[in-house]
């Protein structure tokens, strides 16, 4: 998709009228045509006309320059505002860069804007007619910017008049071709023999006759059988010219039988074994909800892309008493099948959207609504809708990206390659809410960091906070507080780390943006997020499912740096919550299932990333001890104590500092005195010390000075045989290694 910038008509818009009657966009700081003048001559021009600017200043200004000069191409589409009347001026680039001097002769307002773009204008948005994200990123105080992709598609949505260009553009491409080579409507006999094939097999007529065990051995994956529904929707060659839905489980399909465990409901996520009579019970629920949307499908009027939004809303109706919903692709390809003038034949949303663009069509948000858009084109081509996919068809507008609506003799000289810095920033498959969690020393807070550096650009994109038992909401979220202004004390509302990312996140849709929880259960957290919990639970568009009012402080707050009334909020998309926890320290303060369920779990097994520390080895009592395995034998020794997992010694309990590097053996004794001791000695092995230091005893005890001591003079000697035998016969059985699989199972019970 081409890009958006946004070009500012200059202070107060002055410029405006001008943009509009002359079809232009004009820049200018005052330093000549910049034609011939490379990116480092821009940047010498613009240091040398303001000496006094700070070097960051310059670089800003250079970066707006540069953009205009070299990044704005004939193709792309542009936007200027008039906020005197709310409105914003959409139109697309016609020409490259080029320098004129006609907007000195206005008068000394218009002095020095020189740097100029021709546009077609297309005509005026309502900035009301945009969401709050798309305000929020037109809101940015840069004379030009490149819009994001969300915001991109919103504002080509509200304008009518493009996607209407667009679908009469791209159709008489497609009827042109058909027309030239005498395909009429390109109606082909493969599609037609398998339409009718299908409907004699699994129309919903006959779907409906199925009853009991026979229903759930014609509809739904058993035994390795392929003479049913789901098999050849996903297996079968005849059908597989209406698109794939191959890939992932048999989970897809909600109900299935395996070999050895009988029936099986559910998603991976959250399933249950079911007796026979429960899975027809289940396969006629899941069966009438199939036949009941058919039938629907079959008396709706189904032309426009609000007919398409109320099918999905009355689909969402007919399924909800299953776990399957209509836009899984089964569904949609079931359908598309039994309606192939209503469906397209791509299922995936990812998908339909990719091929939407491939059309020149800018995707509506909504599932089905793809399906009109798909549909309005094949109509206005006068094409048979499965044809619509043909390769042939894809090749004619594979390349018709950017065009010119007036002008399609210029199309050939349209420009292929685009600047997609306006897309999305960040992966939008990253999980949004995530506890790492596991044993102490485990990596939990180092691989959070290593993620974090996947998704993280910038130093501000993120912000960390360790909870604590004092921690609180106003803490957190933010409150009145009393700050220091000149000579006097003033309350104002100071917002916590939670208001300052989700400003951010708002402000900047394209990009990521992370909260960073350490130690999250030290606190209590039902107090600390108090009514914002209601916003983890997020929805397929990873968006908080539910709002929440607004307090009046932070409504003040929110329309001083959003320039927008918030009466509610959400977490939007781009805004990530990750935390770690310690297993180890359940018991500070325990967090309740309904919290648990709204975050996805990460745990690390008291093994994992073990191979990081294999290198450390040092020389203890002339003995060359490695690291590795003396941990797996005090933890081996700590579990026959029946110690639990969470209290023994994870690969970078104490050395994560030495991954990258060697350690000598002084450094090696001082750490594991101060740190590996200390814990065992008065935490982990407390009620076994003299069992543990066996080798330090001293009339039938220990004490931790003494065990130091003797640490120092002789090495793994102070501890009991068991461990001693392990280490000096190089013999460590891996009994600690079936952790490595399995988490403590009250938080991976109550949290899926």
């Amino acid at each position: 998709m081409k890009n958006m910038w946004m070009v500012r008509a200059g202070i107060d818009a002055i410029l405006i009228d001008e943009f509009k009657s002359r079809n232009i966009v004009a820049l200018g700081w005052g330093i000549g045509d910049l034609t011939n003048k490379s990116e480092d001559d821009i940047k010498k021009l613009l240091e040398d006309k303001y000496p006094e600017n700070s070097k960051n200043s310059i670089s800003k200004i250079a970066s707006q320059v540069i953009k205009f000069r070299y990044k704005i191409k004939t193709g792309d589409y542009v936007l200027s505002g008039d906020p005197s009347n709310r409105t914003y001026l959409l139109g697309i680039i016609t020409s490259d860069y080029y320098y004129s001097t006609e907007l000195d002769k206005k008068g000394e307002n218009f002095l020095g804007y020189n740097d100029t773009h021709n546009v077609k204008w297309f005509g005026e948005i309502s900035r009301d007619r945009l969401k709050k994200s798309t305000k929020n990123t037109l809101g940015a105080a840069s004379t030009l910017f490149n819009i994001n992709k969300n915001a991109r598609l919103d504002i080509l949505n509200a304008f009518e008049e493009v996607n209407k260009v667009k679908y009469d553009y791209s159709a008489k491409i497609i009827r042109d071709y058909l027309d030239d080579n005498n395909l009429g409507n390109f109606e082909q006999d493969e599609f037609e023999d398998a339409i009718k094939k299908f409907h004699n097999m699994y129309s919903p007529e006959i779907l409906e006759k199925f009853n009991g065990v026979d229903l759930l051995n014609r509809i739904f994956l058993h035994d390795g059988d392929s003479n049913n529904l789901c098999y050849f929707l996903e297996f079968s060659k005849d059908f597989n010219i209406f698109g794939s839905i191959s890939g992932g489980s048999a989970y897809k399909f909600t109900l299935y039988k395996k070999k050895d465990s009988g029936w099986v409901y559910g998603s991976s996520l959250k399933s249950e074994n079911l007796t026979e009579d429960e899975a027809i019970q289940v396969g006629t629920k899941i069966r009438d909800a199939i036949v009941k949307g058919a039938e629907y499908i079959k008396n709706a009027k189904l032309n426009t892309i609000d007919d398409y939004n109320k099918l999905e809303s009355e689909l969402n109706e007919i399924f909800k008493d299953t776990y399957v919903n209509p836009t899984h692709s089964w569904i949609h390809k079931y359908y598309t099948i039994v309606f192939p003038d209503k469906f397209a034949k791509w299922h995936s949303d990812y998908g339909r959207k990719k091929q939407l663009e491939t059309f020149n069509i800018i995707p509506n948000n909504d599932y089905y609504a793809n399906d009109a858009q798909f549909k309005l084109l094949a109509e206005k081509a006068g094409i048979k809708f499965y044809s619509l996919f043909d390769e042939n068809i894809k090749e004619l507008l594979g390349d018709e990206l950017d065009f010119t609506p007036d002008d399609e003799e210029e199309i050939d000289n349209a420009p292929k390659d685009f600047d997609e810095s306006g897309e999305l920033e960040f992966s939008n498959d990253l999980k949004r809410n995530i506890i790492y969690f596991g044993a102490p020393g485990t990596g939990k807070s180092y691989n959070l960091n290593q993620d974090m550096e996947k998704l993280i650009k910038e130093e501000n994109d993120y912000e960390r906070v360790t909870f604590h038992p004092d921690y609180s909401y106003a803490n957190f979220v933010g409150t009145y507080k009393p700050v220091p202004k000149d000579d006097s004390i003033s309350y104002e509302y100071v917002p916590g780390p939670f208001m300052r990312s989700l400003v951010k996140a708002l402000k900047h849709p394209e990009k990521a943006f992370l909260l960073v929880i350490e130690e999250i259960n030290r606190s209590n957290v039902a107090a600390v997020f108090g009514d914002v919990f209601q916003l983890l639970d997020r929805d397929k568009n990873n968006e908080s499912r539910y709002s929440i009012e607004t307090t009046e402080d932070m409504r003040k707050y929110l329309k001083d740096e959003l320039s927008e009334d918030y009466d509610k909020i959400k977490i939007p998309s781009n805004m990530f919550i990750w935390a770690t926890m310690n297993s180890a320290d359940q018991g500070v303060f325990p967090m309740d299932t309904a919290f648990k369920r709204r975050w996805d779990f990460k745990y690390f097994g008291i093994n994992y990333n073990e191979e990081l520390i294999s290198h450390i080895k040092v020389n203890l009592n002339n003995q060359e001890i490695s690291w590795n395995d003396l941990r797996k034998a005090i933890n081996n020794e700590l579990l026959s104590y029946r110690i639990n997992e969470d209290k023994l010694l994870g690969p970078f309990f104490a050395y994560n500092e030495y991954l990258d590097e060697e350690i000598t053996d002084e450094e090696f004794k001082e750490i594991f005195k101060n740190k590996i001791i200390m814990y065992l000695f008065e935490d982990a092995a407390k009620a076994k010390r003299n069992d543990l230091f066996a080798g330090a005893k001293e009339n039938n005890n220990v004490i931790y000075s003494r065990v130091c001591e003797l640490f120092d003079a002789k090495g793994i000697e102070i501890f009991c045989d068991n461990i001693k035998g392990n280490l000096l016969n190089s013999d460590l059985e891996e009994e600690s290694s079936e952790f490595d699989a399995e988490i403590d199972s009250d938080i991976f019970d109550e949290s899926e």
